[in-house]
C-alpha cells in the first residue's frame, strides 16, 4: 500500500517543480512558508539560496547557504555554493576555507580546485594559488578555465612571458575565446609585442564586436604605440559601451589630457570621480585638468585634501604631478615611494639610489634634490 505524501513533502515538490520552470516568486514563496513551518528544514534553505542566485541577489544568497550550513555543517553542495558567493562578492579570504571544507569532502573535483585558486588569488595568496590551479590542471588536463586563470594571474605579478605561452595554450583548446585573446594582449603589450597584440585584440573584436573589455586592452596598446587619438576613439567606444567601466573612463580621460581636450578630460575625471571618488588618480586627475582649464575652483581645500592622502601613505598623486602644488620635500619623497611601490611593488633600495649609494642619509640628500629642484608640470 503506497504511503501518503506528507503535506510538507507536497509543498516541497511544488516548490521544485516551479523552480524547474523559472517561477522564481511562486517557488520562492513556498520555500519560505516551508521554513515558517520548518525552520531547520535543510533543502527548503539551500534551494531558497539557490533562487536568490538565479535572480542576482549574491548577498542574500551567502547568508541562506550560510544558515544551510548552520543546520548541516558538513553539506557539500552548501558549502561550495557559499564559498562561490564570497568569492563573487569580493570576499575572497573568507571564502578560502570554505572550499578547503569542500575540498575535504570531494578532494577530485577539478572545478573546486579552480574556485579555491580564484580566491586565494583574490587574497593576495599567489603561491598557493599557483599550487591551486595546478592542481585543477593535473585532475583534468583540458581544464582551460584554470589555465586561463593562472595566466591571468601571470599577467597580475608580471611574468608576461609565462602568460604569453599558457593564455596560447587554452587558445588551441578555445581559438575562439574572446577573453583568452584580450588576456595574451596584454601580456603582448606589456612585452612590446604592438604588432602580435593588436592582431589578437581585433581578432577578439570580430569575434565579439560590442565587447568594451577589448576596446579598452586595444585603447591601451595604442597609447603605447603612442597613437593617442586613436587610442582616445577606442577607450570612447569601451565607455560607451559600458559607462560604468571606470578603467576605461580613466584611460579615455588621460588619453584626452595627452591630446590637448583638457576641458573634455575633466569632465571625464569628474564623472570618474562621481562614479568612485576613491580611485587611483581619480582625484588628483581632475585636480590637475582643471588647473590647465584656470579653473581654481575650491583649489586649496582640493589640494590639502591630496596632501593630507599622501601624508597617510596612500598612492594620491603621480609624484611629478605632485610638485606642482606640494610645498615640502618631505611630502614629495612620501609621495614618490607610495608611487613606486603601487606601480612596482616593494624595492630592495630607493630608486633615487644606485646600489652603491646605500647610507640612508645620502639616499635622502640625493632625493630631495632630484624634487626640489624639478619644476612644476604646469
Amino acid at each position: 500500500m503506497q504511503q501518503p505524501v506528507s503535506p510538507l513533502k507536497a509543498k516541497f515538490k511544488e516548490a521544485m517543480e516551479f523552480q524547474q520552470q523559472g517561477k522564481l516568486v511562486e517557488a520562492a514563496t513556498i520555500y519560505i512558508a516551508i521554513r515558517k513551518e520548518d525552520p531547520k528544514h535543510l533543502l527548503a534553505t539551500y534551494n531558497l539560496g539557490v533562487v536568490a542566485v538565479m535572480g542576482r541577489r549574491l548577498a542574500e544568497a551567502e547568508r541562506l547557504f550560510g544558515e544551510a550550513l548552520a543546520i548541516k555543517p558538513d553539506f557539500p553542495e552548501a558549502l561550495q555554493a557559499r564559498a562561490r558567493m564570497l568569492l563573487d562578492l569580493g570576499r575572497g579570504a573568507e571564502a578560502v576555507p570554505l572550499f578547503d571544507q569542500y575540498l575535504a569532502l570531494r578532494p577530485n573535483e577539478a572545478d573546486a580546485y579552480n574556485d579555491r585558486g580564484n580566491a586565494l588569488m583574490a587574497a593576495g595568496r599567489f603561491d598557493n594559488a599557483r599550487a591551486s590551479f595546478d592542481r585543477a590542471i593535473a585532475l583534468n588536463p583540458g581544464h582551460f578555465v584554470a589555465m586561463y586563470n593562472l595566466a591571468r594571474m601571470y599577467v597580475e605579478q608580471r611574468q608576461y612571458a609565462d602568460a604569453v605561452e599558457l593564455f596560447s595554450r587554452v587558445l588551441v583548446m578555445q581559438p575562439n575565446l574572446p577573453e583568452a585573446l584580450i588576456g595574451r594582449a596584454s601580456a603582448l603589450n606589456n612585452l612590446r609585442r604592438y604588432e602580435d597584440a593588436l592582431a589578437d585584440l581585433n581578432k577578439a573584436l570580430e569575434l565579439k564586436p560590442q565587447n568594451a573589455r577589448a576596446y579598452h586592452a586595444r585603447g591601451n596598446i595604442l597609447m603605447g604605440m603612442g597613437r593617442n587619438v586613436d587610442a582616445v576613439m577606442d577607450y570612447d567606444k569601451a565607455v560607451t559601451l559600458d559607462p560604468t567601466f571606470i578603467d576605461a573612463l580613466y584611460n579615455l580621460a588621460h588619453a584626452l589630457q595627452l591630446t590637448n581636450r583638457i576641458e573634455e578630460a575633466a569632465s571625464q575625471f569628474q564623472q570618474l570621480v562621481a562614479i568612485n571618488p576613491n580611485y587611483l588618480f581619480a582625484a588628483s586627475g581632475l585636480f590637475c585638468a582643471r588647473l590647465h582649464c584656470c579653473d581654481w575652483t575650491d583649489y586649496q581645500a582640493s589640494a590639502d585634501k591630496l596632501i593630507s592622502r599622501v601624508r597617510a601613505g596612500e598612492c594620491a598623486d603621480n609624484p611629478f604631478a605632485f610638485l606642482a602644488y606640494s610645498t615640502t620635500a618631505e611630502d614629495q619623497i612620501t609621495c614618490a615611494e607610495s608611487y613606486i611601490e603601487q606601480k612596482y611593488g616593494t624595492i630592495a633600495f630607493p630608486p633615487w639610489a644606485s646600489p652603491r649609494t646605500t647610507n640612508p642619509k645620502s639616499a635622502s640628500v640625493m632625493s630631495r634634490r632630484i624634487f626640489t629642484t624639478m619644476p612644476p608640470c604646469i
